[in-house]
């Protein structure tokens, strides 16, 4: 190796890493919001669609419209601009659904239950609602979900979501 070119080496090691420090969480971002997408309830499409993803440079958001759910992607970063970035602060990622009924559809708050045409997803189960929670059903009655009660927390906290980020960086890191 010519005595010139150790700088160059390691300014392209240095690219690389910070490219793989950026775009490996983008990666593993789009990953995490895919399986809430299909994980959450859908009886129109636009709370799988109202999913969003905040990074350092931009929000990448859905498309908050009806109808079946669609990738939300993160714009990737070459490694100098990923450098830079890295430079002046840390990559942080956020996902957040922007939809006005989010508490509700993750069984946090109660909520009003108009029922709007047929579900896109299968209903999952049927009864009659308890304390105004969406997922809560028990029983016969007419309401219906298209996700399981409490979905979202057992993702989150249940360790699949930690496991699809973990899953992605290692591959982001090979």
């Amino acid at each position: 190796m010519a005595r010139n070119d150790l700088p160059k080496m390691i300014r392209d090691v240095r690219n690389a890493s910070a490219q793989a420090a950026y775009n490996g969480p983008a990666r593993a971002a789009e990953n995490v919001v895919r399986e809430l997408q299909i994980k959450g309830p859908g009886w129109t499409g636009k709370f799988s669609n109202s999913w969003s993803i905040k990074t350092p440079v931009t929000t990448a958001a859905g498309s908050q419209s009806p109808g079946e759910a669609k990738k939300v992607t993160v714009p990737r970063l070459t490694g100098e601009r990923a450098k830079r970035l890295y430079t002046n602060n840390t990559a942080v990622f956020s996902m957040y659904n922007t939809a006005s009924y989010a508490g509700i559809a993750v069984d946090k708050e109660q909520g009003v239950f108009i029922r709007v045409g047929e579900p896109i997803k299968p209903i999952e189960k049927t009864g009659t609602r308890t304390d105004g929670i969406r997922g809560k059903l028990q029983g016969a009655g007419g309401n219906s979900r298209t996700a399981p009660y409490n979905w979202y927390s057992v993702y989150v906290l249940g360790g699949a979501m930690n496991k699809t980020i973990s899953t992605t960086l290692s591959r982001a890191l090979r």
